[in-house]
């Protein structure tokens, strides 16, 4: 799903991240550009928290801080076993939360469908 540079902002992410938490097919999303902040990144860390579909998450040239990108760190470190590439601005990523980030979606590019559901 290509959204970028539509205006979703926070409000938007929200309802997206709810989206996501019932989403059984959407495996590209693309939010590049939307105007979403820290709390539209959080929307988004809790639906992903929930999926098991969705592998590609693009959220490039949006304003999120250190505190979206620490949701987003979480949600894969604990929770999603299936996105594959998270592609954010890595200038503003605490170096700690970017090896997170980096080692999730390596493991979860390696791990197979079964490998994934038993590391749930």
């Amino acid at each position: 799903l290509h959204l970028s540079r539509c205006d979703v902002g926070d409000c938007g992410a929200a309802a997206i991240g709810t989206a996501l938490k019932r989403n059984r097919g959407l495996k590209e999303l693309y939010l590049t550009g939307c105007g979403i902040g820290d709390g539209g990144a959080a929307a988004v860390a809790d639906g992903i928290r929930s999926n098991d579909r969705l592998a590609e998450l693009w959220l490039y040239d949006n304003d999120i801080g250190p505190f979206g990108v620490s949701f987003l760190a979480s949600a894969l470190k604990y929770s999603n076993h299936t996105l594959r590439a998270l592609c954010l601005n890595s200038a503003r990523i605490h170096p700690e939360w970017k090896r997170i980030i980096d080692h999730c979606t390596r493991m979860n590019r390696i791990a197979g469908p079964m490998e994934a559901e038993a590391r749930k």
